[in-house]
């Protein structure tokens, strides 16, 4: 019998951190490992691994998805684009821009469907940024707002499956190649009822270098942060300026500069000039 190969995944280099691999393994072989900036890179198990290679046929990033004369072509077929915004004042105040996704993630709860974004939590001192499933608009709240740090896909991507295959509607907001690592994973069901949502992004940094920031910032104000706001909405402009809740409920301006730098991002999303 021919044996067969390691399966080889992407690099620092060319990686995005998107997480299709780790979601698809039927093993669970595959599990994150540390790098520069605090990213991480998928790494194998070779005690677990039974080289099936799904992990290398979910990878979308290297293929027509992310080629530019694809992108180009896309351009060039692309239909009207919209301009819009939320007609609900209390919503747009909410949200981090227009609050456009909190009305379409609110079509889609009224029809019995379900809406994926990214969630921002305060555990043990440190934050945990995935994406997370809500069912009703009460918990739209906990998926609004910008949060400038990569979010955890892989348990998404995974409950997503499952709902299409029940016939459910599905919402997905992230970034693209978090939406192009979705759209992989997803490749062998019928994703009819899937609706995404693509966000413009410039790179996306780390999360053990976000918390070594909260770390700081806790020591720097005697306190244990609740709530992290990445830039303050203002009645005729966006602030690209931090702020954080403490403990007692004190909030606190805390910057900006950090994580607007594109210098902290993971190597494969950042953004030439």
């Amino acid at each position: 019998m021919e044996s067969k190969s390691q399966p080889i995944l992407k690099d620092e280099k060319t990686c995005t951190g998107c997480g299709a691999c780790i979601a698809v393994c039927p093993k669970n072989a595959i599990q994150k490992k540390k790098v520069g900036f605090g990213a991480w890179l998928p790494e194998i198990d070779k005690s677990l691994c039974v080289r099936c290679r799904l992990c290398e046929k979910v990878c979308s990033y290297g293929t027509d998805s992310f080629d530019l004369d694809t992108v180009k072509r896309r351009e060039e077929s692309s239909g009207e684009a919209y301009v819009a915004y939320n007609r609900n004042m209390k919503t747009r105040r909410q949200s981090a821009s227009g609050g456009v996704f909190s009305a379409l993630a609110t079509y889609i709860l009224d029809h019995g469907g379900c809406v994926f974004g990214a969630e921002m939590r305060f555990e043990g001192g440190k934050a945990v940024v995935e994406h997370s499933c809500i069912t009703e608009i009460k918990e739209l709240s906990r998926i609004l707002g910008s949060k400038y740090v990569q979010s955890d896909c892989i348990r998404a991507y995974r409950e997503a499956k499952k709902e299409l295959l029940k016939g459910s509607m599905v919402l997905f907001s992230g970034c693209s190649c978090q939406i192009e690592g979705l759209l992989s994973y997803l490749s062998d069901i019928d994703t009819t009822n899937l609706y995404t949502i693509d966000l413009i992004c410039h790179g996306t940094p780390g999360i053990e270098l976000f918390n070594d920031y909260v770390d700081y910032l806790q020591r720097k104000y005697k306190g244990s942060i609740i709530k992290f706001s990445f830039r303050i909405k203002e009645p005729t402009q966006i602030s690209y300026t931090e702020s954080i809740t403490l403990d007692d409920s004190n909030i606190i301006g805390a910057g900006g500069v950090l994580f607007k730098s594109k210098i902290l991002n993971r190597h494969s999303t950042k953004v030439e000039e």
